[in-house]
């Protein structure tokens, strides 16, 4: 059942305790399982379904396979937990943290991502649901996240470094211009200052485009 192509665990390299702990989540027994390709994590990222016909998507992680992704798996928990199911999200239908193992058990979407090249038509259904992201209210327990400004700001000002650290064999094109360059990601990490929901990865492997012609985003650590 899992593909040969993955480099992550599957389904069947869960052990026993949270395998259940994901079907008593999802009330019945996982009877079908996929793995799907994509992605960082070493950690599962399986379609499930369930004797009684309930689908889902199941990501699980350990310490053992990566030492930072349960952070990341229990961050994306608190934040999609916590989204309004209105907008075009996968929404959590729970999670389990043994503190060893971290599990996310998210609605199941049917769809492709977005094709590469970009299609115009595509990219239009991707901004209509940014656009919906910028017009939500904040819910009251995401407030606590930083604000993009503040999450970027170390990668903003890279210019900065290059000209404290300047390496011998740095291309003379940005030795003439880091002035510039500077003034523009200055210019720029203050444009990022603001008060709507942002996902702050939109690539197209965090994008399910689906046969209602809607883009959904998915991955919200």
């Amino acid at each position: 059942m899992e593909p040969a192509w993955s480099t992550r665990i599957g389904w069947l390299d869960l052990p026993i305790h949270v395998r259940t702990a994901v079907e008593d989540i999802l009330g019945s027994e996982v009877v079908q399982f996929v793995g799907q390709r994509g992605g960082f994590s070493p950690g599962t990222a399986d379609r499930v379904l369930t004797s009684s016909g309930k689908r889902a998507f199941v990501k699980a992680v350990s310490r053992e396979l990566n030492e930072d992704t349960p952070k990341i798996h229990r961050q994306e928990a608190h934040i999609a937990g916590n989204l309004p199911a209105t907008l075009p999200i996968a929404p959590l239908m729970g999670h389990y943290d043994d503190g060893h193992w971290v599990v996310l058990v998210l609605t199941d979407i049917e769809g492709q991502p977005p094709q590469l090249p970009w299609k115009l038509d595509e990219i239009t259904l991707v901004i209509d649901a940014l656009e919906k992201l910028a017009h939500v209210q904040i819910p009251h327990p995401l407030l606590e996240l930083p604000t993009l400004k503040e999450e970027l700001a170390e990668a903003f000002a890279g210019w900065k470094r290059v000209r404290e650290l300047l390496p011998e064999a740095c291309d003379p094109w940005i030795v003439e211009r880091l002035d510039e360059l500077e003034s523009l990601a200055a210019t720029g990490i203050e444009e990022l200052d603001g008060r709507c929901l942002v996902h702050n990865d939109v690539r197209a492997d965090n994008i399910l485009i689906t046969a209602q012609d809607q883009a959904i985003l998915v991955d919200w650590p």
